[in-house]
């Protein structure tokens, strides 16, 4: 699957593929804003996630160095 199949998926499927195809990779807080990144194929995927409600806001796709940037410093890898 590339980015633009994704793109095209409702929002439930696409958070069902990344739940179970998706490699998490790290979250980030703003406020009471929770964002989780995940690599899926050869792209990106950020979900805005609502811990009060326990709700999936959004999901956003992306290849973007510039969207990820803010992530860099979070991701741990193993080697």
């Amino acid at each position: 699957m590339d980015i633009f199949d994704f793109a095209i998926l409702n929002t439930t499927d696409q958070a069902n593929l990344v739940w179970t195809n998706g490699t998490y990779l790290c979250s980030k807080s703003n406020g009471l804003k929770k964002y989780n990144l995940y690599a899926l194929e050869n792209f990106y995927v950020e979900m805005l996630y609502d811990p009060s409600d326990n709700t999936v806001k959004s999901i956003k796709s992306f290849r973007s160095e510039r969207l990820l940037k803010p992530y860099l410093s979070q991701i741990k890898l193993k080697i």
